[in-house]
């Protein structure tokens, strides 16, 4: 799937990178709650710490 969106070659970008994002993502639309059923980890606690490491502060844009 990385192949395919090209991104494969980009450094830190792994297999799990999409599912990070993704949760990244529906914490920002939908919360933190939903995020973590997404993750399906035992707590919110657990998941904004993976979120924390996984996604660079600014959501990775440089800002």
């Amino acid at each position: 799937m990385l192949e395919t969106a090209g991104i494969s070659h980009r450094p830190g970008v792994v297999p799990r990178s999409t599912r990070y994002t993704t949760a990244h993502r529906i914490a920002h639309a939908h919360g933190i709650i939903a995020a973590t059923a997404f993750l399906g980890v035992d707590s919110v606690d657990d998941t904004i710490a993976v979120l924390r490491r996984a996604v660079p502060e600014g959501g990775g844009d440089g800002k």
